[in-house]
């Protein structure tokens, strides 16, 4: 029997309808748009039937999943369709949630998750309605290019060591959700290096290319689709 990818723990999952297009197990993560839901039942639930009209979980579970990589304790975690993990790594990934604090034997039990361990992750692809408070991140500048940059959270993203090198990547766009990011460094004159997500764009330039942001500025990511981000102001201040 193949090991569900996400295998439900505990919680009370929001489900949301789904019309299949293709048989899938119970534990399988099935990504629509943006959107990461995951199968609590077999469908069909047979083996031969047709497929039917199900459920999916859209989120709200706490499941146990595999990590690709450390990933620490209240972390956001993307869904990585390729490898079947969880990864720190926004690209073309998709939010899928947080990673929590597990029991005894689980990777997450209280710290960090190294590839291939299994830890329990809290599936929360979208920002919950009303949150009263904003999640804040210090993270460093790191990297040469989109691959190896620092992935930037939604929420507050308090970034350090702006070098004019290394930098910053944008998670995957959820339209309208937004990620504020200040460029921390008290240094000479370095920019920090903001790169949108691989094949993405910043303030409708050039795929791929990079957004700069002097000392001590701020500014307000806006994602205006799937593939697009735009910022407030225009030039970070």
């Amino acid at each position: 029997m193949a090991t569900p990818m996400a295998a439900f723990v505990r919680g009370k999952p929001i489900m949301a309808d789904h019309i299949p297009d293709a048989a899938y197990a119970a534990g399988d993560v099935i990504v629509k748009g943006n959107t990461p839901f995951v199968a609590h039942e077999d469908n069909p639930m047979f083996g031969t039937t047709p497929v039917i009209s199900d459920a999916l979980a859209a989120e709200g579970g706490i499941y146990q999943m595999q990590a690709d990589g450390a990933i620490g304790v209240g972390q956001q975690v993307y869904w990585d369709a390729t490898a079947k993990k969880v990864s720190l790594t926004a690209g073309t990934n998709t939010v899928f949630g947080y990673l929590v604090q597990g029991p005894t034997l689980i990777a997450s039990d209280p710290g960090t998750a190294n590839s291939g361990d299994n830890c329990l992750v809290l599936h929360a692809p979208t920002q919950s309605a009303g949150a009263p408070v904003m999640k804040v991140f210090s993270i460093a500048v790191a990297g040469s290019n989109q691959a190896t940059a620092t992935n930037t959270n939604y929420g507050f993203n308090l970034v350090s060591g702006a070098n004019g090198v290394s930098g910053v990547i944008m998670p995957t766009p959820q339209t309208g959700r937004s990620v504020w990011i200040k460029n921390n460094n008290n240094g000479a004159s370095p920019s920090l290096i903001v790169y949108p997500q691989i094949g993405g764009t910043i303030n409708a330039g050039s795929a791929n290319t990079q957004y700069n942001m002097a000392n001590f500025t701020s500014a307000v990511f806006i994602a205006t689709s799937n593939t697009a981000w735009h910022t407030l102001p225009l030039l970070a201040s």
